[in-house]
């Protein structure tokens, strides 16, 4: 019978047992049957494997599963994600990298493998008989179903595995081989619990908090969490304290009202000590109580991250754990207190000298203290190297050390940053999202768009509340044109808000110019408080206009007060040169990002990436790009997409 045909049949009124990969299921006596045996799930858990597998390659959204499954009890969405947690250790499979169960961002899941309705599910041993009598009598019923399954199967597992192959990569001496790492994500192991969080019922501080309000908080903190694929925290949803062989914390706080405001706090605690590792506090409108427990959600999981998602950080000593945590508590501590910052992490380092993470922060605050002090920069670079140099030694495969010396590297020698950042990958794939993520934005920085795609994506699958994850990924969908694709993005980022404010409208900006939906990109103006009586801000938005309906006049007058707006490189941006570029002004947009290339040659080569081969037919264009490396990059390792397009600019020849 086709899936068609699956589907219609009715989900949870079907008695046909189904096979899939190396599994069958079997409505009638309520089994999974899998390769060894029987495997055991929850009732719940096999009914949604049931509703799942019956809409084999369709979304099967949360709200579907809830009112199905539970009957209509009114349950939250935590009690789903456990299931589906379930359903994927008995499988064997992983959200990381699914072979059955797919996540579908904030909407629901997907079943991948084939589906086929199986002639006859295997027959439980009858009472009295021995399981080897059984499985004698039933062998080759079982085994047939198996043998015809296992091929299928099979390929269903090889057809995603996500590798990554570093190969050869020449350099001005010669050809220099990078080893050849092949890593294949299905054998790869998981990644490791280092610690326990518990989620505790928040407190109503006021008498009229919403209905239902407070609830609701804890079980969107445990929905942030089972969404945080790569952490290294295992939670427990309960406000008593759990037996565990891991170091154990707590998330608690309060949510209170003052006027017009919701002022929530959190908390993180130790669950021994009950010493407070961190409390952050969000004020937000109480007209908006609504969107709260979600931001508090997602605020709250990059935290707890950000506090124990580095290697040993869960065993730290509680005062060391607490310096660390205020890096990450005080969100831009680098930029609003930096020589506080700097005490936090030498205090870190000091209380916890075999902390190889806190060597890694401290080598880049370093490096931030070298270009904010040019005259001691060779100096604050050589401490910077020493530093990380010194993590490397206590973690040689530390993902982010690996990618600190990268930083470290002569910022034109782009063959040889290259060459680190896929050592990074190589080494501990993923182990804080950052890698896949910082290869992906290289290449597409440097023309090399399709290869970014692979590394942007597993970035997003691996870390689907970053939002850096989702502003490259809506980078990448903007530069191919993929318009459906640019929405997700940008509804995901929308959602990924956690400052007071709207913290991913920049980045929403950015994205929307560079996929020409200029008519979003100018209301994110106009409801922006920041931008009003800024010139730029006053100028895009002319800009905007222009591009959405305006006459040749209208363009080169918006290009006039884009210049106008922009007197040096201090106030060079790339949506600057985006708009310029699409006004008709490609020598103007060239210009800008001539004018920034003293200041910063990482920047102009940013802007070289985002402007279309109108701008790269200019004779500007390849004295720009040889000037910032980008030729003789591009000639020792492989040449830019847009070479291979029809109007290919006059560069490519030499490539």
């Amino acid at each position: 019978m086709a899936i068609e045909g699956l589907i219609t049949m009715g989900t949870e009124q079907s008695n046909q047992a189904v096979a899939f990969g190396d599994y069958i299921l079997d409505p009638v006596d309520e089994r999974l049957i899998g390769p060894n045996g029987p495997v055991h799930i929850g009732n719940k858990a096999f009914r949604v494997l049931k509703n799942l597998s019956a809409r084999r390659g369709m979304l099967t959204t949360k709200e579907m599963l809830l009112d199905t499954v539970w009957d209509g009890a009114a349950v939250s969405e935590s009690a789903l994600t456990s299931v589906i947690k379930e359903l994927r250790k008995a499988l064997g499979d992983t959200a990381r990298n699914a072979s059955f169960i797919e996540s579908v961002y904030g909407r629901g899941y997907r079943f991948l493998p084939e589906v086929s309705l199986a002639e006859k599910a295997p027959e439980r041993p009858l009472a009295g008989e021995s399981s080897d009598e059984h499985d004698a009598k039933s062998h080759v019923t079982e085994q047939d179903a198996v043998n015809e399954l296992q091929p299928r199967g099979f390929f269903q597992r090889l057809a995603k595995p996500w590798k990554i192959v570093a190969g050869a990569i020449s350099t001005a001496a010669g050809t220099v081989a990078l080893a050849t790492f092949i890593i294949d994500f299905e054998r790869s192991p998981s990644i490791e619990t280092e610690a326990n969080i518990r989620v505790t019922d928040f407190r109503a501080q006021s008498p009229d908090i919403p209905s239902g309000f407070i609830p609701s908080i804890r079980d969107e903190i445990a929905a942030a969490f089972s969404e945080d694929y790569q952490s290294k925290v295992s939670l427990v949803v309960s406000d008593e304290a759990q037996d565990s062989k891991y170091p154990s914390f707590f998330v608690t706080g309060g949510v209170r009202r003052e006027t017009e405001d919701l002022i929530a706090i959190v908390r993180l605690q130790d669950d021994r000590s009950q010493k407070v590792i961190w409390s952050h506090s969000f004020t937000h409108p109480a007209d908006e109580a609504g969107t709260l427990p979600r931001r508090l959600a997602i605020s709250t999981a990059l935290l707890v991250r950000c506090t124990l998602g580095a290697n040993g950080a869960a065993s730290l000593p509680t005062d060391a754990l607490q310096a660390w945590a205020s890096l990450c508590s005080n969100g831009g501590l680098i930029e609003r207190d930096f020589d506080r910052a700097l005490l936090e992490l030498q205090r870190v380092t000091t209380l916890a000298p075999d902390f190889a993470e806190g060597w890694t922060v401290l080598a880049s605050y370093k490096r931030a203290e070298a270009y904010a002090n040019p005259d001691d920069f060779d100096a604050l670079i050589a401490e910077a190297k020493r530093l990380n140099a010194k993590a490397l030694t206590l973690d040689p495969e530390n993902g982010t050390a690996l990618l600190k010396a990268s930083d470290l590297l002569d910022p034109d020698d782009l063959v040889g940053r290259e060459q680190q950042i896929r050592k990074a990958v190589a080494a501990r794939p993923l182990d804080c999202m950052c890698e896949e993520l910082s290869l992906g934005s290289f290449l597409l920085l440097h023309g090399r768009v399709d290869e970014a795609r692979k590394h942007l994506k597993r970035a997003t699958a691996a870390g689907p509340i970053f939002p850096s994850a989702f502003r490259w990924s809506g980078y990448y969908h903007a530069l191919k044109g993929n318009r459906a694709a640019v929405e997700s993005d940008l509804d995901i980022l929308r959602d990924l808000r956690t400052g007071d404010e709207d913290s991913t409208a920049g980045q929403r900006l950015m994205i929307a110019t560079l996929a020409g939906d200029y008519a979003r990109a100018a209301d994110l103006i106009s409801g922006s408080e920041r931008a009003r009586g800024n010139p730029l801000a006053k100028a895009w938005s002319a800009a905007y206009a222009a591009l959405n309906g305006g006459n040749q006049t209208d363009r080169a007058k918006a290009a006039r007060e884009i210049i106008e707006a922009s007197p040096g490189p201090n106030t060079y941006n790339d949506i600057s040169v985006i708009l310029l570029d699409r006004l008709g002004a490609p020598d103007q947009a060239l210009g800008m990002i001539e004018s920034v290339a003293s200041r910063s040659t990482n920047r102009a080569r940013a802007g070289l990436a985002f402007v279309s081969n109108q701008t790269r037919a200019r004779p500007g264009f390849e004295s720009l790009a040889r000037e910032l490396g980008l030729v003789s990059y591009w000639q020792e390792t492989e040449a830019p997409d847009f070479c291979d397009d029809a109007n290919a600019p006059a560069v490519c020849a030499e490539l």
